[in-house]
């Protein structure tokens, strides 16, 4: 499992998890044990999470659960916006605050593989301005960017 940045601070898991619940609700989707559990694992975590990261927890708790569950469980919650794919990196995280719209870029340090998520919310206009104006319909946005954190950049070969 790679070490990330913690995309959330202070999260409160219970009220978080009452309103993707309300959400699900309201769109008469269901929220399944295991999508409900997948959710929580990303959230517990506070950053991003390969599909194999989630599964080897669920493992722990379920010698039965598969790769095919784990996936199921993230086009779901990627499909009703509880959840989002780091598409370079081919990793998942979600931001708990469901009521929400999260508007980041991510910065994602190449050289240790931690992710910062950074609010850009005119940025992520922009984008849907633009994209407006060329008669396109964004259905899913994550702004990335690819780099090296303040510590790998000040890091030396040989220490």
């Amino acid at each position: 499992m790679r070490t990330t940045e913690r995309l959330i601070d202070n999260i409160d898991l219970e009220q978080a998890m009452a309103k993707a619940v309300d959400l699900c609700k309201s769109k008469n989707i269901r929220l399944t044990k295991t999508r409900k559990r997948v959710l929580e694992i990303i959230w517990q975590n506070q950053g991003i999470l390969k599909a194999y990261d989630i599964l080897e927890i669920l493992e722990k708790e379920d010698k039965s659960a598969k790769p095919i569950t784990v996936y199921r469980a993230l086009d779901f919650l990627i499909e009703n916006g509880l959840a989002y794919k780091v598409e370079s990196i081919n990793s998942f995280f979600s931001c708990p605050k469901i009521d929400q719209t999260c508007e980041f870029q991510l910065l994602i340090c190449d050289k240790c593989g931690k992710v910062e998520a950074v609010p850009t919310p005119e940025a992520c206009r922009s984008l849907d301005q633009y994209a407006n104006e060329l008669g396109f319909k964004v259905t899913s946005k994550v702004i990335e960017a690819h780099g090296a954190c303040k510590e790998c950049q000040n890091c030396t070969v040989g220490k």
